[in-house]
């Protein structure tokens, strides 16, 4: 459950089917939901949240099931959701919004 493939955690491969049953299943023998792709740094749920922008339908019963098995859900850095009605500002400016992203938390989502 928790071995790599390819160099990716199998966790990601089983997130990556967007079918919260067959991912629950998967959790239920082991499967770590706190998993870091060590490459990229990326968790698995950002990875979760992130692939939403490929799949047909959204990824929210499998983030669902990862937030109730005790997913951190501090690996998305506050600046993205908080205060939730403010856009993201440009990467590449200098600003004060994103401080966040400068703790461990934030490494995986940095422009670089």
């Amino acid at each position: 459950m928790n071995r790599l493939v390819e160099g990716f955690p199998a966790m990601f491969y089983a997130a990556a089917t967007n079918d919260a049953e067959d991912f629950r299943t998967w959790v239920k023998y082991g499967g770590d939901v706190g998993v870091i792709h060590k490459a990229s740094g990326v968790p698995l749920l950002a990875f979760t949240i992130l692939q939403s922008e490929t799949l047909q339908t959204g990824p929210t019963l499998t983030v669902a099931t990862l937030l109730s098995h005790e997913a951190s859900y501090n690996v998305i850095p506050a600046a993205f959701y908080t205060p939730y009605w403010r856009d993201l500002p440009d990467p590449s400016s200098d600003n004060d919004i994103l401080t966040d992203l400068t703790d461990e938390h934030g490494d995986w989502c940095r422009e670089s």
